[in-house]
C-alpha cells in the first residue's frame, strides 16, 4: 500500500475504490448498480481472519454495491475479494506482491 501511495499519490480510501472498480470492470459488473442493490459485504467463507492488518475503508455506495456483486460472482467473501482486487492493481502499477501469500481463502 505504501508503494502504490507513492506512485500514485492517493490515500488508501482512493486506491481502494479504484482497485475495486477497476477489477470489477474487468469481470464485467456494471459500472451503474439499482438502487436496491446489496450492500451487505458477505462473510468469510472460513473464521480465518490470520494474514495481515486489517484495514477499515468507507467505500462509496456505487463501490459498496460492485464490492458486494463482485463477492457473490466469485463466491468469495469480502475480505478475499478485495485483496484479490488490490494484487491486480498493485500488478498493474508494477509492485511486486509479497513472497508468502498474505490472505487465506
Amino acid at each position: 500500500m505504501t508503494k502504490a501511495h507513492k506512485q500514485t499519490g492517493k490515500g488508501v480510501r482512493d486506491i481502494w475504490e479504484e482497485a475495486i472498480n477497476t477489477y470489477c470492470d474487468k469481470l464485467g459488473i456494471p459500472e451503474e448498480m439499482p438502487e436496491d442493490a446489496e450492500l451487505k459485504i458477505p462473510a468469510p467463507k472460513k473464521n480465518n481472519m490470520s494474514g495481515g492488518k486489517l484495514v477499515m475503508v468507507r467505500l462509496t455506495r456505487r463501490t459498496r454495491a460492485r464490492l458486494v456483486e463482485g463477492c457473490l460472482r466469485e463466491d468469495l467473501g469480502g475480505r478475499p475479494f478485495i485483496s484479490d482486487a488490490l494484487n491486480d492493481y498493485f500488478d498493474g502499477l508494477g509492485i511486486p506482491r509479497p513472497k508468502e501469500s498474505q490472505e487465506p481463502r
